[in-house]
C-alpha cells in the first residue's frame, strides 16, 4: 500500500519576455491574480493583480508599471491594449484591473515592471497570464443541473457520461463544472486536472462554486466521451455525527451543472451542456463520506465506462434538478493537492486477518490498495494516529464527535470487496487523519 497525501500547492509561473523591459534576476516575480498563479475561470470584472519586487531592490524602487493584453506579443513589447496603468507609487504591489471589460473565455496575459530612482528603464517580470470564464450567470444558456434521479439517502456514487463528436481542428476547448456534493472529471478516460475534494465546502442553498478546465490535450477528431463521477462531500452528509450535517437544510442527492465550449480553428463555436440526454448509473464506490470512509466493490467495476466504444443501453438517462442555488461563483482558492507519496515503513502481522502498516509520519490523506484474492473477501482498512498495546489501530483520539446509528459505516475505515483479478483502490471522495493503518 502506498498513501496519497492532500495539501495546498501552487503551480509554477511560466512565459518569456524579449524586448520593451530589460530583464534580470532582480526582476518582479510572483506574479498572481487573485492570489492565484496563472489561474482559470475568473468571472469577476476586476481582479486583484499582485505581485513581489526582490528585497534589493524595494528602497530604490521609484515607481511601479502593469500591462494586460489579450496579445501575449503586444505585453511582450510594452503594450498593454487592455488596460496600461501608467506608473504607479512606488510602493504599490497589489492593484485591481481597470481596463477595458474582460470577455468570457479569453486568455489575458500581463507583466509588470519597475523603475529604480538611479535608472530611467523598467526592470520587468517574466509574462503571466490569467484566463476568463463565464462572466455572466446568463452565459450557462441551456445547462441545467443533473442528478441520477435517487433519493439523498441511497448510497451508491453515480457515474455520468456525455458522448459527442468533434468534426474539425480544436483550437481551444473549456470546461466549466459546479456540484452540489464532490466531483471527479475525465475526457474520454483520462482525469482531468489535479485537485481532490472539489468544489470546495459552501451554504450549498447560498453559493455553488466552479472549476474550469482546459481540456483541449483530451480531445481527439472523432467521438469523445465526458465522464463525470459524483460524491457526497459535504452536501449530502449521510454519517452522523455531533455537527448534524445529516440535517442540513441544503442535504440532497448530489447534482452538478457542467459547459465545454469547443473553440474550433475556422473560428466556429460548439457548446455541450448538462441536460436529461446525458446518461447515468451506478459506480463501484457503493457508499461514500467525507467524514468517515468510502466503501467499495470492484465487482461492480466498469471497465472503459468513461471511453467511447462501450454499451451504455442499460443506463438510464440522467434527470434534470432544480438549482441548489441561482448563485454560481468561480472556485478562486488554493485547491486541494497530492503533494508527497509514501511508502509504509514498517509492516506487522498481528494475526493471519489483522495486518497493520506503519507510515513515516502523521498526515491528512489516504492510502492507495493494490491486492489479489477471492472475488467477494472483504478487506476494511482502518486509519489511525495511535496504537494499542498490542499493536492494533487505536482511534481513541480522533473518533469522540463521531455518533453511529449502527455498524454499517464504521470511522476512519474503507471497505473494499475484492474481485476475482488485481483489484486497486483509493479513496475519490474522503480523506482521513493517519499514521497506521490496519
Amino acid at each position: 500500500m502506498m498513501n496519497r497525501v492532500f495539501s495546498y500547492g501552487l503551480s509554477i509561473l511560466s512565459g518569456c519576455i524579449l524586448a520593451a523591459c530589460s530583464t534580470s534576476p532582480e526582476a518582479p516575480y510572483s506574479l498572481m491574480c487573485e492570489y492565484l498563479s496563472e489561474p482559470l475561470g475568473i468571472d469577476m470584472s476586476s481582479p486583484r493583480l499582485s505581485w513581489k519586487i526582490p528585497v534589493v531592490k524595494t528602497d530604490s524602487v521609484k515607481s511601479c508599471r502593469v500591462w494586460v493584453s489579450a496579445d501575449s506579443m503586444a505585453v511582450i513589447n510594452g503594450s498593454g491594449q487592455c488596460w496600461d496603468s501608467g506608473e504607479l507609487p512606488s510602493d504599490i504591489r497589489r492593484i485591481v484591473y481597470a481596463g477595458d471589460s474582460l470577455q468570457s473565455w479569453t486568455k489575458y496575459y500581463w507583466k509588470v515592471g519597475y523603475k529604480t530612482k538611479r535608472e530611467d528603464r523598467f526592470v520587468c517580470s517574466l509574462l503571466s497570464s490569467f484566463t476568463t470564464g463565464m462572466m455572466s450567470p446568463q452565459e450557462w444558456g441551456d445547462a441545467r443541473w443533473i442528478s441520477d434521479g435517487h433519493d439523498k439517502d441511497y448510497r451508491p456514487s453515480p457515474y455520468f457520461r456525455k458522448d459527442f463528436e468533434v468534426r474539425r481542428n480544436v483550437k481551444h476547448a473549456y470546461a466549466v463544472i459546479a456540484a452540489a456534493g464532490l466531483y471527479e472529471l475525465s475526457v474520454n478516460g483520462s482525469r482531468i486536472g489535479d485537485h481532490f475534494l472539489d468544489p470546495m465546502y459552501t451554504h450549498f442553498d447560498k453559493r455553488v462554486l466552479s472549476v474550469m478546465y482546459n481540456i483541449t490535450p483530451n480531445l481527439s477528431e472523432g467521438e469523445n466521451v465526458i465522464g463525470v463521477q459524483l460524491g457526497n462531500g459535504w452536501y449530502n452528509h449521510q454519517s452522523t455525527a455531533v455537527w448534524f450535517f445529516d440535517k442540513a437544510s441544503w442535504r440532497n442527492r448530489p447534482a452538478f451543472i457542467m459547459q465545454v465550449r469547443v473553440e474550433y480553428a475556422d473560428g466556429s463555436i460548439e457548446t455541450i451542456s448538462t441536460d436529461s440526454s446525458w446518461v447515468t448509473t451506478d459506480s463501484p464506490v457503493i457508499f461514500n463520506s467525507i467524514y468517515t470512509a468510502e466503501h467499495y466493490d470492484a465487482r461492480q467495476e466498469i471497465e472503459g465506462w468513461n471511453t467511447s466504444g462501450i454499451d451504455v443501453s442499460q443506463w438510464k438517462n440522467a434527470k434534470e434538478v432544480s438549482a441548489p442555488t441561482q448563485r454560481i461563483e468561480a472556485q478562486l482558492t488554493v485547491p486541494v493537492k497530492e503533494i508527497v507519496r509514501h511508502n509504509a515503513s514498517r509492516f506487522v502481522k498481528i494475526n493471519d486477518t489483522c495486518f497493520v502498516y506503519h507510515f513515516p509520519e502523521n498526515m491528512a490523506g489516504t492510502v492507495e490498495l493494490s491486492v489479489e484474492g477471492k472475488a467477494g473477501i472483504v478487506l476494511r482498512l482502518k486509519h489511525g494516529e495511535m496504537l494499542n498495546e498490542d499493536g492494533t489501530v487505536n482511534l481513541a483520539n480522533i473518533d469522540y464527535h463521531y455518533r453511529p446509528i449502527d455498524d454499517s459505516d464504521p470511522f476512519q475505515t474503507d471497505i473494499v470487496i475484492l474481485r476475482d483479478r488485481e483489484t486497486r483502490f483509493t479513496p475519490k471522495f474522503n480523506y482521513k487523519g493517519f499514521q497506521y493503518v490496519e
